[in-house]
């Protein structure tokens, strides 16, 4: 549910980071709009470890292929697609859990900029 949910509101994106930047935000929306499937994902790693692992697995290994395939097109840089994905899965998580579930008052779009001015541009100065 969650991916599918994703992926309708990233159709249309422009580029990855376009993607990057619509993923979060219906991310986050999604947390909002079900934040009692949101809780059971995250309590699932109590109860059923196994299928939250694989839950996560199945989503990293799609993100990481969209990631290897914006890196072929030149949409971002070369690097360990993998470790990027779980980066920002980990991103998204609890963006969607501060935001999603715990105070959700803030725009998602706005949460969203913040977030994606992170990925696009790191820490540096």
């Amino acid at each position: 549910m969650t991916r599918s949910w994703i992926a309708e509101r990233v159709k249309g994106a422009t580029d990855r980071l376009d993607a990057e930047h619509k993923g979060l935000v219906a991310y986050i929306e999604f947390a909002r709009a079900h934040p009692n499937l949101y809780r059971i994902i995250e309590e699932a790693q109590f109860v059923a470890p196994d299928a939250y692992k694989a839950h996560y697995d199945s989503f990293a290994d799609r993100y990481r292929r969209n990631l290897e395939d914006a890196a072929e097109r030149g949409e971002i840089s070369d690097g360990n697609q993998e470790t990027r994905a779980w980066a920002l899965i980990g991103m998204s998580v609890f963006l969607g859990l501060r935001f999603g579930i715990w105070e959700p008052e803030r725009s998602a779009d706005e949460i969203a900029r913040e977030a994606s001015d992170l990925i696009s541009r790191g820490l540096a100065p």
